[in-house]
């Protein structure tokens, strides 16, 4: 355990070190070389190994060591070796290190902030690992709710980091060019999600039932999906549907070349429908229908992609009420009256 510790320690020391500043008050404790304490860095740093022989002072020496009769040791010196005047330059005022009385102390200094005596991981980490530049798409991947598999790709493809054909070429790689989805042209990121005819049936077919209309071009897509919709149900659901694309549109690409099978665009339509209702269930659930006019994602998502079944379960709930007249409804679930202790029905 000890190894380890002191293992971690020495690999830390040197990553540490500039950011300790010391703030000379006593001048007993500062090291006059290896310290920060001239806002300059440690002045071994600045004249190099060989200032400690130069000028005279020890390397182990101390600030206290180099006043004498109240100014700096080497203020008297009249050599022109550069080093000695270096150090004459990087010196401050000697009565201001005077005035100290109490112990040196040993500060925190992250960058050009002011010292403190108190250490912050999360700044220290900020200084040391800046943010990069920001980008304008990341809402199109990562938002609440999403499928993590299907962000994940999307991310990926945003980042053109996908392995498509040209990019295997580019790398010096002999593979065919074609696009594996419709065999005409060169598979490249734009064309294998919005230009080949076989994705444009899959994309348009979403785009088409929510009554919007999408750009073609992969970077403009990003940014629009942001916010497709002014409806908050059909801008979440068309988000999934955008990385769900992504995503069945690739791996499809990928079991053409691994598995030698093909599927039709209506096969990864209804994939992509099934996946995406079976992950609105539980969100819909979840939803908080204190407001009488919230809309669950589920009855959005019906009303939009499987009008047929909306109008007969309509047609069913109409049916219902005026059958069992004693049951009250809400967007969740199917609760009786307070004056009928019945069943409760859960929604769909």
């Amino acid at each position: 355990m000890y190894e380890q510790v002191a293992a971690v320690t020495t690999t830390l020391r040197p990553l540490a070190k500039p950011f300790i500043v010391c703030e000379v008050r006593s001048r007993d404790t500062c090291s006059f070389w290896n310290d920060n304490w001239t806002s300059l860095g440690p002045l071994i740093e600045v004249t190099g190994e060989n200032g400690p022989r130069t000028v005279g002072l020890p390397v182990n020496a101390v600030v206290a060591d180099a006043l004498r009769d109240g100014d700096w040791w080497i203020s008297a010196s009249r050599s022109r070796n550069p080093i000695i005047q270096l150090i004459k330059q990087c010196l401050p005022n000697p009565h201001d290190i005077l005035r100290g009385g109490e112990e040196d102390t040993y500060l925190w200094k992250i960058g050009d902030s002011v010292p403190s005596s108190k250490f912050s991981a999360a700044a220290t980490w900020r200084f040391l690992n800046p943010p990069g530049p920001s980008i304008d798409w990341h809402g199109a991947v990562w938002f609440k709710g999403k499928i993590p598999r299907h962000a994940f790709i999307a991310w990926i493809a945003a980042r053109h980091r996908l392995h498509t054909r040209d990019r295997l070429i580019s790398w010096g790689l002999h593979v065919p060019s074609n696009c594996l989805l419709c065999n005409r042209f060169d598979e490249s990121l734009q064309h294998i999600f919005f230009d080949c005819d076989f994705s444009q049936e899959v994309w348009s077919y979403f785009t088409s039932r929510a009554n919007v209309t999408s750009p073609m071009v992969f970077q403009d897509v990003l940014r629009w999906m942001n916010s497709p919709a002014r409806d908050k149900n059909v801008a979440f659901i068309l988000k999934l549907a955008f990385q769900a694309t992504i995503y069945i549109i690739w791996k499809e690409r990928n079991g053409r070349i691994h598995t030698d099978s093909a599927r039709s665009p209506s096969a990864l339509i209804q994939d992509a429908k099934t996946v995406i209702r079976c992950h609105l269930d539980p969100l819909s659930r979840a939803q908080d229908y204190s407001n009488p006019s919230t809309v669950s994602f589920l009855a959005t998502w019906f009303y939009l992609f499987q009008w047929a079944f909306f109008c007969f379960f309509s047609s069913f709930l109409s049916f219902f009420r005026s059958s069992f007249p004693f049951f009250s409804f809400t967007g969740k679930v199917c609760l009786p009256c307070k004056a009928c202790k019945a069943f409760v029905i859960s929604g769909i």
